[in-house]
């Protein structure tokens, strides 16, 4: 059997007999074979083989979608003549007068013979048509084998033989098998169509052309609702950000201005950690003011700087600072407002009181992927808040105090994909190491945004 499609591209074979089907193809050739789609009638002759012809209709729009093909071989057709009966004469034909099947060899007769159901010398003649095919079945019974037998049995039986060949062979074998299945897959698109993305099409054990199509319809259903969540989920995100953007710009320059009068009296007062904590302030708050997602890796380093400056004189404590980072990724684009929420966790958890804790960020190329990472020799975490760390990162909720990570966390899955994103290790009373996963670009930032929105 083959399913061709109705512009010729696409062809599946299911051989139930690869013994017999093989010289077929050996002899005639995929081309040769193709072109049975464009034969003229329904049933003909292919050398020793009969080939069935069936076109599948869109049940919707009634345009062809393909063509089925099954290839018998002719002989089948004989166990259907009863075998009290051998001595008569079963042939069927196409309307092209091509004789598809004999079980012996067929007399000469003329048309009027055939429709006068009579061949003088050598019996009765019986004839009849199957419309929707095309095929005639036609019965020669030697007046031998008559035997005062009414002529109206005989039509009944030659009319009983061209329904079996035609209804059985055919139409229910063929159409009933994959139209039913076909309408299902055309349901399941409706439903598809009118919103319900989780529509699910069954799939059978047959491993053929519509159990393909039913498993990719499942699969894209999926991932269209996935990727509606993530499209969701993320304009939510930037409202949210959006928001406390605005919230945060109620004049700005106000601010700075104002900052800037204090630092200034502080100074001249001679408060001069009060003047230099003030500075660090305004530049923070400078830097938080500037409404821009994508930053370059050296401006959120010179951040983290000047917040690691601040914190040094509110707590008069030195934090040494290493930066182990080679030139040329400096200029890599990176999310803002990633490191800062960091460092203020080293400054909550991790900071000795007693003796200098140091702090050391590094960046380095992977392959595709850009990992920077902090790390301290501070105070570290116990094993059971790191399981707690962990849990909060694989959910979307973290608790007060770790919301920070979850945060950095959640922000670049949503940028970047669910491969990217923050992972944390530390030993108690040694230290503890941050990483930042985010996909590496020699592109420029503007560009790195865009193919961060269409990952």
């Amino acid at each position: 059997m083959q399913l061709v499609s109705a512009d010729k591209e696409f062809t599946y074979t299911f051989p139930t007999n690869y013994g017999k089907w093989q010289p077929i193809f050996e002899k005639y050739g995929e081309k040769k074979l193709l072109q049975n789609v464009s034969h003229k009638e329904n049933v003909f002759r292919l050398g020793e083989s009969l080939v069935f012809k069936q076109v599948i209709n869109d049940p919707s729009t009634l345009q062809p979608l393909g063509t089925v093909l099954m290839y018998a071989d002719p002989e089948f057709l004989g166990d259907l003549i009863p075998k009290a009966k051998t001595e008569s004469t079963f042939a069927v034909h196409n309307r092209a007068k091509e004789t598809l099947y004999s079980n012996h060899t067929l007399p000469d007769i003329t048309p009027e013979d055939a429709e006068n159901g009579y061949r003088r010398g050598s019996g009765y003649i019986q004839t009849t048509e199957e419309q929707a095919s095309g095929v005639f079945g036609q019965v020669i019974i030697p007046e031998s084998q008559i035997g005062g037998i009414p002529v109206l049995q005989w039509t009944l039986f030659g009319v009983g033989v061209g329904l079996v060949l035609i209804s059985i062979a055919i139409n229910f074998f063929i159409s009933k098998r994959y139209s039913n299945r076909i309408q299902v897959i055309i349901n399941g698109m409706d439903q598809m169509e009118k919103g319900e993305l989780r529509a699910k099409l069954p799939v059978d054990e047959r491993e053929d052309e519509l159990t393909l199509i039913s498993q990719s319809f499942n699969k894209m259903g999926d991932s269209l609702n996935d990727y509606i969540k993530q499209v969701y989920t993320l304009e939510i995100e930037e409202q949210k950000a959006q928001l406390k953007a605005l919230q945060g710009q109620v004049e700005p320059h106000f601010l700075y201005n104002s900052l800037e009068a204090i630092r200034m009296h502080a100074r001249l007062e001679g408060a001069k950690v009060t003047s230099n904590m003030i500075y660090h302030l305004s530049t923070l708050l400078r830097y938080t003011a500037d409404n821009i997602e994508m930053v370059t890796l050296a401006d959120e380093v010179g951040y983290v700087r000047q917040y690691l400056q601040f914190m040094e004189l509110r707590y008069q404590q030195e934090v040494p600072f290493f930066l182990e980072v080679e030139e040329p990724l400096l200029e890599h684009p990176f999310l803002k407002f990633t490191l800062q929420p960091l460092v203020e966790n080293f400054f909550k958890y991790a900071r000795h009181e007693e003796k200098r804790t140091s702090l050391t960020f590094s960046a380095k190329r992977v392959g595709d992927v850009l990992k920077v990472r902090m790390r301290d020799d501070g105070l570290g975490i116990t094993d059971d808040k790191m399981r707690e760390i962990q849990s909060d990162l694989v959910g979307e909720k973290g608790e007060q105090g770790r919301i920070g990570l979850v945060n950095i966390h959640r922000r670049i899955q949503l940028y970047f994909g669910e491969q990217y994103g923050l992972a944390i290790t530390s030993i108690e009373g040694q230290g503890t190491e941050v990483t930042l996963r985010v996909p590496y670009t020699s592109q420029g930032r503007k560009n790195y945004v865009e193919n961060a929105f269409s990952r």
